[in-house]
């Protein structure tokens, strides 16, 4: 039997945009009373957060028994996959969600990683994979998932 194969199609960052500092904010900041003066401190460190998670999509050839998503991570991190889904072979449609792994000699996922560093490698159920550059969010991916955030 073969054994598993991982490649890493792409690492994306998430589009920081007016609408998604909102959403963040109403997330982790509504119910409480803000002073006016840490509202730009406060402003500066959803910029940070939010400019630290990647979507990462990657592609397993052969997955066994041994294949988790709760394995996906970066070493010395506690951060583990957000909103995990599963596409196509074509990277076009989303086929299931969660830890609902499609039987399949080949599985395409997604997810989302929080306080991503460039500088580290993936850990996955087997082994690292060095990170490449990250990139712009494809089209066809972008019609198919999007950031939500969480408190």
């Amino acid at each position: 039997m073969d054994s598993p194969k991982l490649a890493i199609i792409g690492i994306y960052r998430v589009p920081l945009t007016e609408e998604l500092y909102r959403k963040a904010y109403e997330v982790k900041y509504s119910g409480y009373s803000i002073p006016f003066w840490r509202k730009g401190k406060i402003k500066k460190t959803l910029k940070e957060e939010l400019f630290s998670i990647v979507l990462i999509e990657i592609i397993v050839k052969k997955p066994d028994n041994k294949f988790d998503v709760g394995d996906f991570g970066q070493p010395n991190s506690d951060q583990t996959p957000y909103d995990e889904a599963f596409l196509n072979p074509e990277g076009t449609q989303i086929i299931s969600r969660g830890f609902d792994v499609p039987k399949s000699d080949e599985i395409r996922i997604l997810f989302f990683l929080h306080f991503f560093n460039p500088e580290q490698p993936l850990k996955t159920s087997y082994g690292q994979l060095t990170c490449p550059k990250i990139k712009e969010i494809p089209d066809r991916l972008k019609q198919i998932t999007g950031y939500e955030p969480i408190d």
